[in-house]
């Protein structure tokens, strides 16, 4: 908005500007003299725009009629207002695309419904339970003298009444019976807090329904981890830390349906894989899916990297190397670009499994591949989380079953290298699969995850100089001219020597000749 006020300013100089216009009995409606930078007046009122996107108080306008210029102070009170923070907040938002709307955390043998008053699970659960895709009776349920539950000629059931863990204390739903099954363990040995139970006629939703939840849930899950995100963005501008603890903190923030996902329904993802949990239960504080606004900020493993293992950022970007591309782009300023033409009938060249050296195709995957393996202990697909024990680099049991043609487990089929294609993957069978074809000098990318890559990078400079070269460019409203690049230097050396402060490099832009020119 503050650039919108230069731009009109820029306008009225055409009007009739070097005219002089003393003794017209229009004058005060000539256009003023072109000015090479913004008075004090329009100076306060851009800044305050671009920082807090409000104009500035009365009263600052009205003391700003006997200064010569606008006081620091001044700028530093606008930095510190709650409106900065928001305002850095939805510039990250749009830098990491923060929604989740069409992700599935859930699937539908878990999605529970309502139908004249009665509550049940439909799909495939219905079906286990009922023969058919239809809700119980609404009349109350009966038991047989053995304890299980009566059912009419059609295979159907009555309701129970149960307090569901997303609604507050004391409101009770009627659910069906079967549906409302509280036990851990069905009769035939199968562990009701996990995925494969579901199709298990002696499994329910568990205890006050704590496997299951209405779609309106899912939303609120949804939401609730992209305000995590947004709360971190704001975390590190409210206190004034360094920016890199953005990439390298492990707090995060949790609300009532976050908790309750990750204690109980994260083993029932539907298009998404959040296993393993990415996180210690037992540290999550005592909160149930209906306190939504009830945020507590969590310790995360060492493993964590800030936002970049986020479940928002994890999951908005499902693939290793789409989480590498955009971190590229967005944080280092480094778009991966392609450049010439794929080959077509080269049979050698068609036959390279290796993309880092695949002619046309190892001037992006070079860059790529290594970046790419800092999410190698992250779920591709999902937010969970492999760790070391349970996942070693070296599986011997996935080598022996890739080597020896025995059938292969569900977690060596999908994170390990089970199958060699190329002779050149055969060294790498039963090893995690993002150390396939790495280097030895790439290969710590895997163990040390995204914070060693955010802390290479700021070593390096890409990460301080794109951070500084994206504030300029929100600040001024415009790309930079190429004879700026020594002007955005300047601000590389003040955001270091500030402990990477992002206050003091959006305060640094805006007080400097280049924010005040009338460009």
């Amino acid at each position: 908005m503050g650039k919108c006020f230069r731009v009109l300013a820029l306008l009225a100089v055409i009007c009739v500007s070097n005219v002089t216009h003393a003794g017209l009995p229009n004058e005060e409606l000539m256009c003023l003299e072109p000015q090479s930078e913004l008075d004090r007046f329009r100076f306060l009122r851009s800044a305050a725009l671009d920082i807090t996107g409000t104009v500035p108080p009365m009263e600052w306008n009205e003391e700003l009629q006997e200064l010569e210029d606008v006081p620091e102070a001044w700028i530093d009170d606008l930095l510190d207002m709650p409106e900065f923070a928001d305002r850095v907040v939805r510039w990250h938002r749009a830098m990491v695309w923060n929604n989740l709307s069409l992700v599935r955390l859930y699937n539908t043998r878990n999605i529970i419904r309502e139908a004249s008053g009665v509550y049940w699970v439909g799909g495939g659960r219905s079906t286990t339970f009922r023969g058919t895709n239809i809700a119980c009776n609404n009349v109350p349920v009966g038991y047989n003298v053995d304890g299980s539950i009566v059912t009419d000629e059609e295979g159907r059931e009555g309701y129970r009444w149960i307090q569901p863990h997303w609604l507050p204390p004391g409101e009770q739903i009627k659910v069906c019976a079967f549906d409302a099954q509280d036990v851990d363990f069905s009769a035939s040995g199968n562990d009701c807090s996990q995925d494969g139970a579901a199709t298990d006629a002696g499994c329910g939703c568990g205890p006050n329904l704590i496997y299951c939840g209405p779609r309106a849930l899912e939303t609120q899950i949804q939401q609730a981890f992209v305000e995590d995100l947004n709360k971190r963005v704001r975390r590190i501008i409210t206190n004034n830390l360094p920016y890199t603890e953005l990439f390298t903190s492990q707090k995060a923030y949790v609300n009532g349906p976050i908790v309750r996902y990750w204690k109980s329904m994260a083993n029932f993802a539907g298009g998404v894989r959040n296993t393993p949990v990415p996180m210690q239960i037992e540290s999550l504080p005592d909160l149930d899916s209906w306190q939504i606004d009830e945020w507590v900020e969590v310790d995360l493993p060492p493993s964590h990297a800030g936002i970049l293992t986020s479940p928002a950022w994890l999951l908005r970007f499902q693939t290793n190397r789409g989480r590498a591309s955009q971190f590229q782009t967005q944080f280092l300023c480094a778009p991966l670009k392609a450049q010439g033409t794929l080959p077509t009938s080269d049979a050698a060249i068609q036959a390279e499994p290796n993309l880092q050296k695949k002619e046309g195709c190892n001037t992006c995957h070079a860059v790529l591949e290594p970046v790419s393996a800092y999410w190698g202990r992250w779920t591709e697909a999902g937010a969970g989380h492999l760790y070391e024990d349970d996942f070693p680099a070296l599986n011997t049991e996935c080598y022996t079953c890739a080597t020896t043609g025995l059938a292969c487990s569900a977690d060596c089929n999908r994170y390990y290298k089970v199958k060699a294609y190329h002779p050149d993957e055969q060294e790498f069978l039963g090893q995690l699969s993002w150390y396939l074809f790495q280097t030895e000098g790439n290969q710590k990318n895997v163990e040390e995850g995204p914070a060693l890559l955010a802390l290479l990078e700021v070593a390096g400079n890409r990460l301080p100089e794109c951070a500084a070269k994206t504030a300029a460019q929100r600040m001024l409203g415009r790309d930079l001219l190429e004879d700026e690049q020594g002007w955005v230097d300047e601000l590389v050396v003040t955001f270091a020597g500030s402990s990477f402060s992002y206050r003091e490099l959006v305060k640094a832009i805006v007080m400097s000749p280049i924010y005040r020119r009338m460009l």
